[in-house]
């Protein structure tokens, strides 16, 4: 059997990925509540992204904390996030308990996608004139 199979592997997140997934799901309730005022309908992602969303959502389920379920971390006074000796972040709402902080590479892939697609969509409803053929240079 060859290693990591079927991509479900899970690796440790990095703190730019777990600010990332947060960050996403904060912009992603924005724009819809601003789609659903615009529109006067709720915002229904396409279809190809169903996978995307699926697995974005799964990473944040794991990464909420595990005391209070809560999905916020804390932030210092610069606006960084609040680390732990292991240098993990520590919960905005208990401050003693975390998340599990791992991720599987598909997942990876899908919460830069859902960040793309909610760039994309906030900019078409702000009437921002977004190139979405630019390349976009994650930081790895």
């Amino acid at each position: 059997m060859g290693k990591n199979q079927h991509g479900r592997k899970l690796l440790p997140s990095s703190v730019d990925l777990i600010v990332l997934a947060m960050t996403v799901e904060i912009k992603f309730v924005e724009l819809c509540g601003t789609y659903k005022r615009i529109h006067e309908v709720d915002l229904i992602p396409p279809p190809d992204m169903d996978s995307d969303l699926l697995r974005w959502r799964q990473m944040r389920v794991r990464h909420k904390c595990k005391r209070c379920k809560s999905g916020v971390i804390a932030m210092d006074a610069e606006g960084g996030p609040m680390l732990y000796k292991d240098r993990m972040p520590m919960c905005g709402s208990c401050g003693r308990s975390r998340g599990d902080y791992r991720h599987t590479a598909a997942e990876e892939i899908s919460v830069r996608n859902v960040a793309e697609w909610t760039v994309l969509v906030d900019g078409n409803l702000r009437k921002q004139t977004i190139d979405i053929n630019a390349p976009v240079n994650w930081v790895t």
